[in-house]
């Protein structure tokens, strides 16, 4: 905002709103103080903030990621008072409302009602389809409030704007044949502890969030595993069924859609026994898992790691700097410290995980920016906020996520606007015989990509994307009994119709969106029209040496001394009180 519209912003954080809050006369608001700010929606959410963010909040309102505040049917949490803040503020109708988002439509109709109805009541009870002739009035309406831009409209409309090309591969693996056995003994626990109904409901549901937990971590690596096996499951400790569903959700499953990838990437633990008891026969059977983990370690016995450690040198050979993706803490601190053996000495290999604090995660970023070779280690807590496409210029994916969104926003982290290279690389890494990854490929990632090569833009996954991936997780845990079985495991009749059912669902949600960017695109907007808007605006607000000679001349005229070729030296002591007061300290 300094850059481009001279706009001295004070951004509004947990960290900083102490300080900016010290010296507020009685009853002042941080807003009514700093006229121009940015203020993170997850703090001012908080219906204490919240209410006194409308009361003093500028004319103007620029919403980021609006469609995450859009979801009325969200009845308590972080999503209904992200609802109830955006709400309020379009319930004033002199204010004026931007609100941005790339994904205004992710397959919840209630969703998009409840955003479009923030530009208008009104616009909640518009039909499903406007594309008819009878209802051009209505899509009218709708369009004078919308702007609609693909990167294809961009380029068409600036030619020169430099947008790279995604060059996407992928690269796979066998698992060793030691960690191999090692991943049959665990699923062969994980099925026998899943199986077991003779404990209840609740106790149930903790054990196969537990096991589910446990099976990705090994997917990760050997690090993760071993950390997965020794700590309690954050499920452990909950009272009833439900209970576990949600913490297990949200320690397991990638809701990009639900929250931030803030927090998410501890490993989620294994033992599913609550209380403090050492000696029962499940722990010691953990702790023996976890050793022999523990030995899988390395290049020698872990295939992924040795493949991947080759990968990524040959990235680094071809002249690019790498952000590689990792699922788990354990596993980017794991990865790091062999691609530090691995590479050559002048490569400088940094680790940046959700152990380290924001101030402190983009410190480390921005210092390993300066090494002329580099690679950057990551767990999903880099995968939105913080801009790395001028230093960075490859996104590898160690570990697949299980929400074809976080991918998106890992790859955006440098396929973005202002990349000086002409060319990303994307490389998406999988074990051939790892059933979780062939599960995660065929349900979601290989649909994602059909239906964005098809598009041109990426559609969210439907919001019912978890349900049906724990169906089909849950059939390789309780159906399946060997790795042949593995193999067929979709030719079931239940949960082939699973798969097949969630893939119809979105590719209707895809064709929505479709129709969507069809109806509304502004294929008519004359980029010469706004260059002679931009110029006129120009003109009448002046240029710096208007502005720096208005501010001289206005500040001699009332008896302040004004000197200076460059930056203004300006002495206040004969000026009037009044203009002292208005200028502040």
């Amino acid at each position: 905002m300094a850059e481009k519209f001279h706009l001295d912003a004070e951004l509004v954080l947990p960290g900083t709103a102490a300080r900016l809050e010290r010296g507020l006369a009685l009853g002042e608001s941080l807003f009514e103080r700093y006229p121009v700010t940015v203020v993170s929606t997850e703090y001012i959410k908080s219906d204490r903030r919240r209410d006194e963010f409308l009361r003093s909040c500028p004319e103007l309102v620029i919403v980021d990621e609006a469609h995450t505040c859009a979801d009325p049917a969200a009845g308590r949490g972080g999503r209904h008072q992200r609802y109830q803040l955006l709400s309020g503020l379009a319930a004033d109708q002199r204010r004026h409302l931007l609100l941005v988002t790339a994904t205004p439509h992710s397959g919840k109709e209630e969703a998009f009602r409840a955003l479009i109805g923030f530009l208008d009541p009104a616009f909640r009870d518009l039909p499903a389809d406007l594309t008819s002739e009878e209802r051009a009035q209505e899509r009218r309406r709708l369009a004078r409030m919308l702007v609609q831009r693909r990167r294809a409209d961009i380029e068409h409309y600036l030619g020169d704007t430099p947008f790279p090309r995604r060059e996407s591969r992928e690269e796979t693996y066998d698992l060793a044949p030691d960690y191999r056995r090692f991943f049959q003994r665990v699923l062969a626990y994980a099925r026998e502890t899943v199986r077991d109904a003779e404990t209840g409901s609740h106790r149930q549901r903790v054990r196969w969030w537990a096991a589910l937990g446990l099976l990705r971590a090994i997917g990760s690596s050997p690090a993760a595993a071993a950390e997965t096996l020794r700590n309690r499951a954050q499920t452990a400790e909950t009272a009833t069924a439900e209970e576990a569903d949600e913490v297990g959700r949200r320690s397991v499953l990638d809701l990009v859609e639900e929250e931030s990838a803030e927090g998410t990437d501890v490993s989620p633990g294994a033992d599913p026994e609550p209380g403090d008891e050492e000696e029962t026969p499940n722990r010691r059977l953990l702790r023996r898992l976890a050793r022999e983990a523990d030995a899988l370690r390395g290049p020698d016995r872990d295939a992924k790691l040795a493949r991947g450690l080759k990968l990524v040198a040959e990235i680094v050979e071809d002249g690019f700097h790498p952000i590689v993706f990792c699922r788990f803490i354990a596993t980017a601190d794991y990865l790091a410290e062999h691609l530090r053996r691995f590479l050559p000495a002048d490569v400088e290999v940094a680790s940046v995980t959700g152990l380290l604090p924001p101030e402190e995660r983009e410190q480390r970023v921005h210092e390993l920016a300066e090494k002329p070779r580099r690679v950057l280690v990551c767990t999903d807590c880099l995968s939105e906020g913080l801009n790395l496409q001028e230093r960075f210029d490859c996104c590898v994916h160690y570990d697949l996520s299980w929400n074809p969104t976080r991918h998106e926003q890992r790859e955006g982290r440098v396929d973005r606007f202002g990349q000086p290279r002409d060319t990303v690389r994307v490389l998406t890494y999988f074990g051939r015989d790892n059933p979780i990854d062939g599960i995660v490929l065929d349900v979601l990632l290989k649909k994602h990509r059909t239906i964005r090569d098809s598009l041109g833009i990426s559609v969210p996954v439907p919001v019912d994307s978890n349900a049906v991936l724990e169906a089909i997780l849950e059939g390789l845990l309780i159906r399946g009994r060997d790795e042949a079985e593995q193999l067929s495991l979709f030719s079931h009749p239940e949960l082939a119709s699973a798969r097949e059912g969630f893939h119809g669902e979105w590719e209707r949600s895809a064709e929505r969106e479709r129709r969507s960017r069809t109806v509304f695109a502004q294929e008519t907007l004359r980029v010469e029209e706004v260059a002679r808007e931009l110029e006129e605006t120009r003109r009448a607000i002046g240029s710096a040496a208007d502005v720096r000679r208005f501010v001289a001349e206005a500040l001699r005229a009332h008896g302040a001394l004004v000197s200076g070729d460059g930056a203004l030296d300006v002495d206040l002591a004969e000026a009037p009180r009044a203009l002292r007061d208005a200028l502040g300290p």
